[in-house]
């Protein structure tokens, strides 16, 4: 039949085999499903963009004493405080590349004038083999003044590395036991 109503039943005939109807299926939910992973994307830069705003505000800012930053303060916060470094506690923080680069960051307690203990992130060294441990640096003796930015506690244990003075979490409980 060459009428047109002929060829609407011809296209719905084929528009409603089970073939079709399971590829318009398939085709929504793979719509739905990149909609989703646009909002995630989208939703991911604004978070790293307002992080890197609060770096930037903070940047301009004079570091504050440690003493005077409240608990609810930003991560970003810049503080300054002095003290002794405490070598004997001094850990490594594995799985943090820097740039792409593996290597470890340098932790080391800074003991303060009133007795409380800041960890510091010394530093990055990169190394290529990451089952050995570079020569770490001594850190400069006596009383130092330190810069930093407030980071918070990564709770969940530290996930030591057997036998090593390494660990892969800042958990600052588990780090003060």
């Amino acid at each position: 039949d060459g009428t047109a109503e002929g060829s609407v039943v011809v296209v719905l005939r084929v528009l409603l085999r089970p073939r079709s109807i399971a590829l318009v299926v398939v085709a929504i939910l793979v719509a739905t499903l990149f909609v989703r992973l646009g909002q995630w994307q989208w939703g991911k830069h604004e978070r790293r963009d307002a992080e890197i705003a609060a770096v930037q505000a903070d940047a301009e800012r004079a570091p504050i004493p440690l003493e005077d930053a409240s608990a609810d303060a930003s991560s970003w916060t810049r503080v300054r405080t002095s003290g002794v470094y405490d070598t004997e506690h001094q850990v490594l923080l594995r799985y943090r590349p820097v740039g792409g680069e593996p290597g470890v960051h340098v932790l080391v307690p800074l003991r303060t004038a009133d007795g409380r203990a800041v960890l510091v992130d010394r530093g990055f060294l990169p190394t290529a083999d990451l089952a050995r441990t570079p020569p770490v640096p001594a850190p400069p003796v006596g009383t130092v003044d330190v810069v930093g930015r407030l980071r918070p506690s990564e709770p969940g244990g530290l996930s030591r590395d057997e036998g090593t003075d390494s660990i892969r979490r800042v958990d600052l409980d588990a780090l003060a036991e």
